[in-house]
């Protein structure tokens, strides 16, 4: 009768079996390692943390400066010079005068200080007459500045059409006071009552309180 003999070799299980006192070896068979089941609630979840790559943020170029236009700067004119104005000696009947050409708005200013007499002149039938008011006819202005010593006159051209008064009758005028304004092209009143080759705008005289001659060329430099 077969009896079985154990021995156990690293952790398995050996088996003989004697047969007609001959041994015969069983084939060992291998250790089960028990499966021990851990429920699914008893594992703890431990939350997906999924990396995102930041975002790629490309760096813009600064927006290139707009084009600026350099201000025109419009030239400044040039002032216009003034009205040329210019003084000759000029002699009728023995007396001296200054015969004045000037452009039109030329100024006449006083050289003196004193008290402003206007007068108007018109041509009636050949004679110079004044407080005549003939409608249709020119007037001619004088204008006469008297002061303690000197008595300045000028003579014009028609008022209103080659002249133009600045200062009324019987009022008083310092030094560089505007007289009259020359307005257009037309000669002196002395061209229509005297003379008729006179070109010049306003024939004026100077004289001393008794009536002497003064020279009146120096009271308009030429400009």
């Amino acid at each position: 009768m077969a009896r079985p003999v154990l021995s156990s070799t690293a952790g398995l299980l050996i088996g003989a079996v004697l047969v007609g006192g001959a041994a015969f070896r069983l084939a060992p068979e291998p250790m089960v390692t028990p499966v021990v089941e851990i429920p699914a609630a008893a594992v703890p979840v431990l939350p997906m943390v999924v990396e995102t790559a930041a975002p790629l943020v490309l760096a813009s170029a600064p927006p290139a400066p707009a084009a600026t236009e350099a201000p025109v700067v419009a030239p400044v004119p040039a002032a216009p010079p003034p009205p040329a104005l210019s003084a000759v000696a000029y002699r009728s009947s023995g007396r001296a005068y200054a015969a004045v050409s000037a452009d039109a708005g030329a100024t006449l200013e006083s050289p003196i200080a004193g008290r402003v007499e206007v007068r108007l002149y018109q041509l009636i039938g050949g004679e110079i007459r004044t407080g005549a008011n003939v409608a249709g006819l020119a007037y001619f202005p004088y204008v006469i500045v008297r002061s303690s010593d000197r008595v300045l006159t000028l003579r014009p051209g028609a008022l209103n059409v080659d002249s133009e008064l600045l200062v009324k009758d019987g009022s008083t005028v310092s030094a560089g006071t505007p007289l009259v304004r020359v307005i257009g092209a037309g000669a002196s009143s002395w061209r229509t009552f005297y003379d008729r080759n006179v070109d010049a705008q306003v024939i004026a005289s100077l004289t001393t309180a008794g009536g002497a001659d003064l020279d009146a060329v120096p009271l308009f430099p030429r400009h």
